[in-house]
């Protein structure tokens, strides 16, 4: 889904939350405190680190991200922690694995956390999704550079940190 896309459905959604709970608890885990964990990456120029939190009903969901350029690569970094985080820990929980003519779908682990590596050859594009528990995903989104580094600077993110960051209340 496009970021665009993910934006109008995210909006609607928290509308539709607004309306039908006006009166649910402020439960929303705070953005903030998982954008310290968005940092710099060497050779990269970092955009400003931004994010959401929201409820939706009896429930909440937060996210962090940041984006990344180095003249025409790209890199998203995000983190989802709650609602929306949960659709992605599936796949990355079973291990899926994928192999087509375009690209791949590989489980791995990254830093001990269970993950997927997802690579489209032709675009040289794609993301490591990487399920810190049951309701934290970190997700690293690229264009133009090779799987391998996308890997590599996952890797260099403070997965426990975020990991802690996530559950802190």
């Amino acid at each position: 889904m496009t970021t665009r896309r993910f934006a109008i459905l995210f909006a609607f959604t928290a509308l539709a939350a607004a309306w039908l709970a006006p009166l649910a608890p402020a439960r929303a885990e705070p953005f903030e405190r998982l954008l310290p964990f968005l940092v710099d990456l060497d050779g990269w120029q970092g955009e400003k680190p931004d994010g959401e939190s929201m409820n939706l009903g009896d429930d909440s969901m937060s996210r962090a991200t940041r984006e990344y350029r180095r003249g025409d690569d790209k890199i998203r970094l995000s983190v989802l922690v709650g609602a929306a985080a949960r659709s992605a820990i599936g796949p990355i929980e079973t291990g899926l694995t994928r192999e087509t003519a375009d690209g791949h779908v590989r489980a791995t682990t990254i830093a001990g956390f269970k993950a997927l590596k997802i690579y489209n050859d032709k675009k040289k594009s794609g993301a490591v999704l990487i399920a810190l528990d049951g309701e934290t995903v970190v997700s690293f989104s690229y264009e133009g550079i090779g799987e391998d580094e996308a890997a590599a600077l996952a890797e260099k993110l403070d997965l426990n940190g975020v990991a802690a960051a996530a559950k802190a209340k």
